[in-house]
């Protein structure tokens, strides 16, 4: 800001965001997000401002504000479409899945998520793949929809895992379904 260089404490204020969503103070991350966004998009840049709206929604979500998640993830969405951002549209359709999860609707969330997944594979992320298809199996044991679930873990048990969150997502779906089958141990 001494600089007179907004860009640049755009993106600092926007990754003091992600310092706090890290440690779950997720009124601090917010207020750091807004200003990122505004700096954003008095700058012009529209990349900036979708992956700055794509975390305030995911700041909501954390919150159980879902009203306002699904606001600023659409908006992040639509930007990411705009300036050809596939791996962020890609991300954000599978935040938007979640949000649609943990309001309920998990038809909806369900939907999103396929799509979200689809489109890391078109992308050839296995690993984003592999952490949608953990977020699809959720929805589907909450469907009580146990054997699709199965069925896409035993599908994803033949993917590399390499990233810590989807081993464990993985681990803990395969632990749901089998006490949906009774298996409690």
């Amino acid at each position: 800001e001494e600089l007179g260089e907004p860009a640049a404490a755009a993106h600092a204020l926007g990754n003091i965001g992600i310092v706090y969503m890290s440690t779950g103070d997720y009124p601090k991350a917010l207020e750091h997000y807004h200003q990122a966004l505004r700096l954003h998009e008095e700058g012009g840049d529209r990349g900036g401002a979708a992956n700055v709206l794509s975390n305030i929604g995911v700041g909501y979500m954390n919150i159980g504000d879902h009203s306002q998640a699904l606001e600023h993830l659409q908006r992040g969405l639509q930007m990411h479409e705009d300036v050809g951002n596939k791996a962020g549209a890609a991300t954000v359709t599978g935040s938007l899945g979640n949000v649609y999860q943990k309001t309920g609707d998990l038809s909806r969330a369900l939907e999103y998520l396929q799509h979200a997944r689809q489109m890391q594979e078109e992308m050839g992320n296995r690993a984003g793949a592999a952490i949608v298809m953990g977020n699809m199996t959720a929805a589907l044991l909450r469907m009580n929809r146990v054997e699709e679930a199965e069925a896409l873990l035993k599908e994803q048990s033949a993917m590399v895992l390499d990233r810590p969150a989807a081993r464990a997502e993985f681990h803990t779906n395969s632990a749901r379904v089998a006490g949906h089958k009774g298996d409690k141990d």
